[in-house]
């Protein structure tokens, strides 16, 4: 994880220093988004699989909880600091971003907690093999599998609907400080789904907040469409926040629980 954040810093500060000499190409920026979608992938896996030896499996739900109110609450700073960050110049947001990282791998270092338990039987493999050790247990659990399947469809809806929701903000006519807090407003709507996402956790079943929680998801997803101004695109945009954590934490909080520690 550390390393992951450090990449992240050297990335964000490179387009930040790119910006600042007017030298940034759109090739930089492609590999740039490459490269930190990879390490942001590396380090959210590693993050989660350290979890249950962090605060124990009997706390999960509870610590994802906490996890998901944490990350929305800086999803809310962050969305309406983001316009007026730009507004103090271009390469504003990119350099906090960098800082951003920085401390994240400095934090880090810091902590004391083990993320991961000793193995009996330790040994060193390929890291093709251990994918295949991996995707052979999850193609062997059906409902860890099915739900994969339909959580990663979703993250394609999801990321595309970052850029949706950009443009027809703009063609609401809203500003980039507008824009900042339709984001917000989603932020907003995702810190409270994450407060209630351990209570619903631990009261229902996974297949029916799965069931539920998808089947709101597809009936407001349109709603972005008919929205007539910024104020309720960003309605729109908190009451589909609000379900995605909530789904996210009995999912997480299942796999977790049945998934092996050297997995």
């Amino acid at each position: 994880m550390i390393w992951c954040e450090v990449g992240r810093t050297v990335l964000a500060g490179g387009v930040t220093v790119a910006l600042w000499l007017n030298k940034l190409t759109m090739p930089q920026l492609y590999v740039t988004t490459v490269l930190a979608g990879i390490l942001t992938t590396l380090f959210q896996v590693a993050n989660t699989a350290a979890l249950p030896n962090v605060v124990g499996r009997r706390q999960l739900s509870t610590a994802l909880g906490y996890s998901q109110s944490a990350a929305s609450a800086v999803g809310t700073l962050g969305a309406s600091l983001a316009g007026a960050l730009y507004t103090l110049g271009r390469t504003v947001p990119f350099a906090v971003n960098a800082v951003s990282f920085a401390v994240s791998a400095a934090s880090l270092r810091l902590m004391r907690a083990r993320f991961q338990l000793d193995r009996q039987d330790a040994r060193t493999s390929r890291l093709t093999a251990e994918i295949r050790e991996g995707l052979g247990w999850l193609w062997r659990q059906p409902v860890i599998r099915f739900l994969t399947l339909v959580s990663a469809a979703d993250k394609v809806r999801y990321g595309a609907g970052y850029l949706l929701i950009i443009t027809l903000a703009q063609q609401l006519g809203a500003s980039s400080l507008w824009i900042g807090g339709i984001f917000s407003g989603a932020a907003v709507g995702a810190l409270a789904g994450a407060l209630v996402a351990d209570r619903a956790t631990r009261r229902f079943p996974l297949g029916r907040i799965a069931v539920v929680m998808l089947w709101l998801e597809a009936l407001m997803f349109p709603l972005y469409a008919l929205a007539p101004n910024p104020l309720l695109l960003a309605a729109v945009a908190a009451a589909e926040s609000l379900v995605a954590p909530v789904y996210a934490v009995a999912m997480t909080t299942h796999q977790l629980a049945i998934t092996p520690d050297e997995l």
